[in-house]
């Protein structure tokens, strides 16, 4: 809860950033004072500012939100008739998953960076972004087209060319439906369960969409991991075992990195079960190496709070 007065300064500085967001004079300003924050103050910010356009088309003027990755440029567009999603994606890139992103920069300074990286449900592709823009090979799996256009118009505005395969990847290749609401879809899943879940929440059940798409299992794609260091991300929403069951022979073969959500539950046990047969073993992100050299015992893994986690082989 807070006080009066702290709730009067979050409202004031509500306000400053969405005034400021929309001017084309204050915009930099705020631009140049986000970009000096730390990791964890883009977290907070994003947690603070990331919604605040929701609803009805913004009036102000269009331009680009400037980020830095490990010394390359990333550029954000800010447009007024979709401020909504564009603000909110611009926040997110550095200051949503915090923890990943700290697990990227580690992994792409370490002696052995990724040859190849896999954005399995990607979304709107900006874990893709950030090793494009390193020059990195990289397949960007999404199923749901509403995210695509927007991926594609922040790649070409960073000057990167995207493999963009518009299908989700499961445990076998099938036709099934994928599930998302319409302002939310990160949250977009083709686990029964899951959509069952969704469909029970009355924030969601008015504006959940149903659509048909297409479902490859990973080892379709086997010839990219031929003598490439790779590592996977897989974030689908409670359906990161299918896709782990259809990538075994990549697995067994290649050995990839795995950054990936488990909740918690029968799912994150299942996990466990899968990958420690295979020779991985499970640490909690942020990355390090002393974390790897000390992985999660099995009931350390299933009593973590966090949700995102790195398994090596």
């Amino acid at each position: 809860m807070f006080s009066p007065l702290k709730q009067g300064l979050r409202q004031l500085a509500q306000q400053t950033v969405f005034w400021s967001v929309r001017s084309s004079v204050f915009r930099p300003v705020l631009n140049r004072v986000y970009q000096n924050l730390s990791p964890s103050q883009q977290a907070f910010f994003h947690r603070e500012f990331a919604k605040l356009f929701r609803g009805e088309p913004s009036q102000g003027q269009d331009g680009v939100w400037h980020l830095s990755f490990l010394g390359r440029s990333v550029l954000a567009p800010l447009t007024m008739e979709r401020l909504w999603l564009d603000w909110d994606t611009a926040v997110s890139i550095l200051g949503h998953d915090v923890e990943i992103k700290e697990t990227y920069r580690a992994l792409l300074t370490a002696p052995d960076p990724p040859e190849l990286f896999v954005d399995i449900g990607a979304n709107y592709g900006t874990h893709s972004l950030l090793f494009l823009i390193h020059g990195i090979e990289t397949l960007t799996f999404e199923p749901n087209p509403t995210c695509h256009n927007y991926f594609r118009e922040t790649c070409a505005l960073n000057q990167v060319t995207p493999s963009l395969l518009p299908v989700a990847v499961g445990a076998d290749a099938d036709a099934i439906e994928l599930c998302f609401p319409e302002q939310e879809t990160w949250l977009g899943t083709t686990n029964p369960q899951t959509i069952q879940e969704l469909q029970q929440q009355e924030h969601f059940r008015s504006n959940l969409r149903t659509i048909a798409v297409e479902q490859h299992t990973l080892d379709r794609y086997r010839p990219y991991f031929v003598d490439k260091r790779a590592l996977l991300k897989i974030d689908t929403e409670g359906n990161e075992l299918a896709v782990l069951q259809g990538a075994r022979t990549i697995l067994q073969e290649f050995a990839p990195k795995i950054i990936f959500e488990a909740w918690s539950g029968d799912t994150r046990a299942d996990l466990w079960d899968f990958l420690q047969p295979m020779g991985y073993t499970i640490a909690k992100l942020p990355w390090s190496p002393l974390r790897l050299a000390s992985p999660l015992s099995r009931e350390d893994f299933l009593q973590q709070s966090h949700t995102n986690f790195l398994a090596v082989s």
